[in-house]
Parts: structure tokens; sequence; C-alpha cells
């Protein structure tokens, strides 16, 4: 909030100077708050505003968003399974990540203590006149533990049925959300801060109200919004196209801010799945962590195609460390040696991948692809992969595996994405893999 300090020194005059000319000498401070509240309810009854000052509000608010996301929510890792896997620089192991909820309560509290004891009056008027706002702080600042909460005033427009989320849906549909698997608290938390932004929106340009109480709301509804996205990637990253465009259906005026709002979120979503970085060559990559049925993706992403992506060293179980948004060539990859180098690599096709294990790696290798998935009725398949590609592996001129280090980390994986259904380890195509 330290870009909204100046903000809030600089413009608290402005805002306060929109009421003068409404008023005759003889107005007292009662007409004043009178008329504002007057505003106010016409305003809020309004689309949300479209104004310049709108839409420069919330460029202002997104900027200042980008600034402050850091000090309450730190991504490094933050979904990645595997800990201790992570090799990232200035990572703590040790850091526990607060709840949205947490955070949005954080976020509140802190904004209204940087106002005067005037701006919390008027940023009380808001909750009388706004059925959204004044829900969405009620929830707020319960943490979200009674969804049942009631709002703090009474309201003309309040829905008939107020229990949980589903009063929320005033905001806008959200039975979308729940649909995916995300929790109530959470489908609560979404429309909790799509109505602090609507109220934010309409009230920028309302005189007692002004910028520093609506830029405050919009860029702690920006936050919370961006921590739900990073907090449930895992679920929210197969739709963010399906959430971008609801919140542009909230939000048709101010398509490009939501879109720049969003590819900032999804920045910050896929962040938080790299695991690791590293060097090979004249590349630097970023490696995110990609387990169990997800890997059909990475098929997906090579289909029909010769783009390599580079697997990091040692495999662990279900889960594979990609660098997902790095494709390089398998040229590439044979003058760097990757292979021989430790790193895995996948492919589309079988051919491909084999001559990237004989060229890039020992020069050697076996004359069929293997498959190897857990089986739980064998003590040597307890710790294999669920999930797997076919692929092979470096080999001796003596016809066997290469178990030195550390060439004997590599495989080169290609093809379809296979799985044992009932952990026996035989193995069929997952449903999710592209099929040819």
């Amino acid at each position: 909030m330290k870009a909204f300090g100046i903000l809030i020194s600089c413009l608290a005059a402005f805002s306060l100077s929109l009421c003068k000319p409404v008023v005759s000498e003889n107005t007292t401070r009662e007409d004043c708050v009178s008329l504002t509240k007057a505003l106010a309810i016409s305003k809020l009854k309004q689309e949300t505003d479209v104004s310049q000052d709108s839409q420069t509000l919330l460029t202002e608010a997104l900027e200042s968003y980008k600034t402050d996301f850091k000090n309450y929510l730190d991504i490094t890792a933050l979904n990645v399974t595997d800990r201790e896997s992570v090799a990232l620089p200035g990572y703590n192991p040790e850091y526990i990540a607060p709840s949205t909820e947490d955070i949005m309560f954080k976020y509140q509290e802190q904004f209204e203590s940087s106002l005067t004891n005037d701006q919390m009056g008027n940023l009380e008027i808001l909750r009388q006149q706004s059925y959204e706002f004044d829900r969405s702080v009620a929830l707020v600042q319960t943490k979200f533990r009674n969804l049942d909460v009631p709002p703090k005033y009474q309201h003309a427009a309040d829905p008939e049925n107020v229990n949980g989320y589903k009063a929320l849906a005033v905001v806008g549909s959200v039975g979308i959300f729940a649909t995916w698997g995300l929790s109530k608290t959470v489908v609560s938390a979404i429309s909790a801060c799509i109505g602090a932004l609507k109220t934010a929106l309409a009230s920028s340009t309302i005189p007692f109200a002004g910028w520093v109480i609506a830029a405050g709301i919009a860029v702690g509804a920006l936050i919370a919004l961006t921590v739900i996205i990073v907090q449930n990637w895992d679920i929210i990253s197969e739709k963010i196209t399906e959430f971008k465009n609801w919140v542009i259906q909230q939000f048709s005026a101010f398509e490009n801010q939501i879109n720049t709002f969003f590819s900032d979120a999804v920045a910050k979503g896929n962040a938080s799945t790299v695991a690791s970085q590293q060097t090979i060559g004249d590349k630097t990559f970023d490696f995110v962590e990609i387990k169990d049925y997800a890997l059909a993706k990475v098929a997906e992403k090579s289909r029909r195609n010769y783009d390599v992506f580079i697997i990091a060293k040692k495999l662990k179980g279900s889960s594979m460390h990609i660098a997902l948004g790095f494709p390089v060539s398998s040229e590439w990859c044979i003058k760097c040696h990757v292979n021989l180098l430790g790193f895995s690599t996948y492919t589309w096709y079988q051919n491909t991948a084999r001559r990237l294990i004989i060229k890039g790696g020992t020069g050697y290798t076996s004359a069929n692809p293997e498959l190897h998935l857990r089986d739980e009725t064998s003590s040597d398949g307890l710790n294999l992969p669920q999930f797997s590609f076919k692929h092979f592996h470096n080999y001796t001129a003596f016809g066997t595996r290469d178990n030195q280090k550390p060439q004997v980390y590599s495989h080169s994986f290609f093809g379809l994405l296979y799985w044992t259904e009932n952990c026996d380890g035989v193995g069929t195509v997952h449903p999710t893999s592209p099929k040819n």
C-alpha cells in the first residue's frame, strides 16, 4: 500500500473539492453528507461506471497491485509437491503460505488502518449503500468461517434467500466455479472480490469516496483474486480462459485491463510451479512440476511435431520436472549431449527419441523401447510411477544399461501417455492422452 500512501495525500483534497461546486456558503456539513449519500445511492444503482476516471483507476490499481502482491504471498515453488527437489534462489523450505481468507483479512485490516476517521466514515457509507460490498466486507471480517453471515446494514436490494456464496450470485453467475470442484469458501471469495471491485469502480467518481477509497478497494480485490488463482492453480489453470471470459462479462467496459490482469495472474500461476532453474549450453530453463495424468498435456504440445522438451534429472514417482515453456530441437540436444549429462528428453516420435539417446547420450541403447509402471504386487515395482511414457535408456557397448552417473538418470521419452489403472504394472494408453 506504499504507492497509495502518496495517492492518499495527493488526492484527498481533490476528492473533497469535487463536492464544492454543488453547495452554497449556507450549506451545512450535514447537508453535504446527505447530498453525497444521495449521489452514492444514485451511482451504485447504475451499472459499473465507464467514465475515464474509472478506466484510469483500474489501470493504476493494476500497477499498484503488481507492486504490493509480494507483500502478501510468496509464490516461489508454492505449487511444487516435491519440496525437497526445489532448487531456486531465495527459496525458503519452511515458508507456510497464508490462506486466501487470512490474506484478505490482513489486507482489509491494513487498508482500513491507513484511512483517516473521515475516510472510514465514508467507507461505512459505501457499505450502507452497496449490498455487494457490505456482504463482501462481512465475509472478509469473519475470514469466511460463516458463509451465512449477514451484512452489517439492511439493504433494499437484499436477495430473498441469503445463504453463503449463493447470496453473492447477485454479483454474477458464480455457479460455474462450484462445478469446477472449488470449495464454497473459494467461490464465496471470488464473489466477494468481484463485488468489491464493482463497488470500487462505481464509487471512483463519487465526491465523498474519491480515489483513495476506490483505489484501495480495487487493489485488495485484485490481490485476492490472484491469490485465489495461484493457490488453486491445479484446478484453475485448466479453466483460466473460461475464468477470464466470465470476469470480462462482469466488466465488459474494462476488457483491456482485465486481459492485462489475467496475463499477470497466469504468469504468477506458472511461476508457482517452477521447481528449479538450470542452464544447459547456451540456454537457461525453468523446470515446472507436472504430475500424474497432467503429463498428457506434454504429449499434446508435442503431437506430430519435432519439438523436444528437457526433463530435469532424478525423476521421482509420477512427477516430472519439465521445461514445458522452452521447447528445443533435437539437433540442439545432440550438440549439447543432453542425455549424457543426465537430463531426460521427451518428443513425439519414437525414431527421434532413439536418435537422441544414441547421438546425445552414450551412443548405445536398446533395440526396443521400455515402459516401467507401478506394480503393487511386486516389491520391485512399488517405487515406479503410475503414469509414464515409453522410453529408451543409455546403454553400454556390452548391451547393458549404463549405471554410471549422471547418464543413469537419463531417459528418452516419446509418444502417448500410459498408465496402470490398477497399479499392477499393466500399461494402457491414458484416456486424456492424444491417441495418434
